[in-house]
């Protein structure tokens, strides 16, 4: 949605409305990633040491956006 406004000296003022929503975006989950830190043996530090990444994929996902943009412009020719 967007508003302008003409002002003296051939100019006009420009503002903008941007929105945008998302909801139920596909993200994955990594469930088998041992906790951080130093070890010597990675694989036996895994929640599950039998098996290597595990990713569960799902659809929790949720984004907003909201902007405002604002413009002004004048005529180059301003007599």
């Amino acid at each position: 949605m967007s508003i302008q406004k003409g002002l003296p000296f051939q100019s006009a003022l420009t503002l903008s409305y941007l929105g945008n929503r998302t909801l139920d975006a596909i993200g994955a989950e990594l469930l088998n990633e041992p906790r951080p830190g130093e070890y010597a043996d990675l694989q036996k530090a895994r929640p599950y040491p039998a098996f290597a990444r595990i990713r569960a994929y799902g659809n929790p996902g949720r984004s907003w956006y909201n902007g405002l943009q604002v413009a002004g412009e004048a005529s180059p020719d301003r007599r």
